[in-house]
């Protein structure tokens, strides 16, 4: 067998048998080359740290309250405080001067513990390893339209948050959309194979692309027409206690 007979490339194998010329249709046919890994390597230099110093990182108790933690911070009486997203429920805390943040740890952590499960000193090594993800998924079964059937979706990847109003509402069951918190940096995109009641189907999960940020979409713009009489469907986006207890696993310090 020689090398294009190896690869199974179709074009090359009709070549062999009809001793036939490429057509404009199947010249285009590209041929899959394997992914090449590089490490990006860059040096930041200390004078570009300063503006960290005195910084501190916290972890929001709900993905829902990370968009008001600046407002919070304002009605209470902290201008000069700045809170900055990270990445998952890792926020950054930025004072006026390098010991606003500090102060304000030791002086009003009664207060910070309403929004916060634990707020550390920032570290170069702090980074979020976790991120929110909304999933769609295709073809679920009219009869598996349940929350914890979705649920057992979201921890193929990572940990169930919540539904959006027009899955849970089953105002709509062409498409299902739930909220995972996950590691997995990768675009997910899969085809799982389930079974119902020993029925087997598939159904097609793919990650939506966050243009507009996690904290708007829990209503399906496009498809949902909420009434007020829906109004008791909205929850608290907390995760699990127990995940309290593993966050700060998702914060890669010193490697």
């Amino acid at each position: 067998m020689n090398k294009s007979e190896a690869t199974g490339d179709p074009i090359l194998w009709q070549q062999k048998r009809g001793n036939r010329k490429k057509t404009p249709s199947q010249a285009w046919i590209p041929k899959v080359k394997e992914q090449v890994k590089h490490t990006l390597e860059f040096m930041v230099k200390e004078e570009d740290l300063s503006w960290l110093e005195g910084c501190y990182v916290g972890v929001a108790r709900s993905v829902e309250i990370i968009p008001t933690l600046q407002e919070k911070f304002f009605m209470e009486g902290y201008f000069s405080c700045k809170v900055r997203a990270m990445g998952g429920r890792l926020v950054l805390l930025e004072g006026g001067d390098k010991e606003e943040i500090k102060d304000l740890v030791e002086q009003a952590s009664q207060w910070l513990g309403q929004w916060f499960s634990e707020v550390k000193p920032w570290k170069s090594s702090m980074v979020s390893r976790e991120r929110f993800v909304w999933l769609r998924c295709q073809g679920v079964l009219t009869h598996a339209w349940r929350p914890d059937f979705f649920a057992s979706i979201g921890v193929v990847w990572g940990k169930f948050i919540t539904l959006d109003d027009s899955t849970s509402l089953k105002k709509r069951l062409d498409i299902g959309r739930l909220l995972i918190s996950t590691t997995a940096m990768e675009f997910i995109s899969k085809v799982l194979n389930v079974k119902v009641n020993g029925e087997p189907f598939i159904i097609k999960v793919m990650e939506e692309e966050a243009t507009n940020g996690i904290f708007s979409m829990k209503s399906d713009h496009l498809f949902n027409m909420r009434s007020d009489s829906d109004n008791d469907a909205s929850e608290s986006w907390s995760v699990d206690s127990e995940f309290d207890n593993e966050i700060m696993e998702f914060v890669q310090e010193g490697g």
